[in-house]
């Protein structure tokens, strides 16, 4: 995530099956935390926010979250007093409704769905938002992946 999320392709969604959600927050959240923050040009896979106001825009969305009660299942918080710089987050069991589901965040934040295990249902929740430019579907269903790529 060179980019910190600050691209129009972000990935800031993820719906997963309910069958293997909790497999992969149990990887997701290993890639995360074992995640390098700092200077990319001395490798570190997160960078800083781009600029105070940004940084300031984030941290709302952040603060927000957790004021909504939302889980936190890692991150969330600024990292050292220097910089724009945020530890990558996620959120678990986000509704569709949340402002971290509904609004461009542009920052290290992944809202992770409640669970689906009906393919169109998911795919009317996903299509449900302003913003679409991209979207990503990793599946083993043929089928799936068809309607997924019609659909999306």
């Amino acid at each position: 995530m060179y980019n910190m999320g600050q691209c129009c392709i972000a990935g800031s969604r993820l719906f997963i099956h309910k069958n293997i959600y909790d497999k992969v927050l149990e990887k997701m959240k290993a890639i995360f935390l074992t995640a390098k923050i700092g200077n990319a040009f001395e490798g570190a896979t997160f960078g800083p926010l781009v600029n105070k106001m940004q940084f300031d825009k984030v941290t709302g969305f952040l603060n927000k979250a957790k004021e909504a009660g939302y889980n936190c299942l890692v991150g969330g918080n600024r990292v050292g007093n220097k910089g724009y710089f945020i530890e990558p987050t996620i959120y678990t069991g986000v509704p569709d409704e949340s402002h971290l589901a509904c609004e461009e965040i542009f920052g290290p934040v992944l809202s992770v769905m409640e669970p689906w295990d009906d393919i169109r249902d998911v795919i009317k929740r996903a299509n449900n938002t302003k913003y679409g430019l991209a979207a990503v579907a990793i599946t083993q269903n043929i089928h799936h992946s068809e309607l997924l790529e019609r659909e999306l």
